[in-house]
């Protein structure tokens, strides 16, 4: 995996792209070490930017998780009491 880029130069980078100062994305890549993959999906998540009009920021991968902050409570203070319930056994209490 190649390393991540810096704060300075993903913002220089952003800068560029933004201002379209360069057009040569292999040039882009070569000056700051990094791929031309990685020019690409900045200047992808900077289009998108522009077309929504404020920071894009991906949601996470993965599905999210069912359990209120309550539910967690719950739980803990139950196995603070029980701390040999099963997992089905956790799912009845609940």
């Amino acid at each position: 995996m190649a390393p991540r880029l810096k704060k300075h130069d993903a913002a220089a980078i952003d800068l560029i792209l933004r201002e379209h100062l360069e057009d040569d994305y292999h040039k882009i890549a070569a000056t700051y070490l990094t791929s031309y993959s990685t020019i690409m999906k900045r200047r992808h998540k900077i289009q998108i930017e522009e077309a929504i009009g404020h920071p894009y920021k991906a949601g996470k991968a993965g599905f999210s998780s069912k359990a209120t902050p309550e539910v967690e409570d719950f739980i803990k203070r139950l196995l603070e009491d029980n701390s040999d319930l099963y997992q089905d056994e956790i799912a009845d209490y609940i």
